[in-house]
């Protein structure tokens, strides 16, 4: 019980302490930027944003272009049509023998 007790001072005395040493030390004010300065690094970020976002358009329009290109070169029947086809056909030409 009297180390409980001794404990609990030995606490409170350190919070006693810290409340007085936050209170009594002097926090040195930081300088705040200029509406002119936070405005100009606003317009540099939405210059790269703008830079980013044309980038990913042309990135964008170069892969639909690739899509179309592999698209036209694709044959015009999917290919279990022609699985489909040749099975039909060796059982055509089975049954005429």
């Amino acid at each position: 019980m009297r180390s409980m007790k001794l404990l609990k001072e030995s606490v409170k005395l350190l919070t006693v302490a810290c409340v007085i040493c936050s209170t009594t030390i002097e926090v040195q004010a930081e300088e705040r930027p200029s509406c002119d300065q936070v405005l100009g690094a606003c317009l540099d970020y939405a210059k790269t944003l703008e830079k980013e976002r044309d980038f990913m358009a042309l990135a964008i329009k170069r892969q639909h272009e690739t899509i179309e290109e592999l698209e036209s070169k694709q044959s015009s029947q999917p290919w279990y049509f022609w699985v489909l086809i040749g099975a039909a056909s060796g059982i055509i030409i089975t049954g005429v023998r």
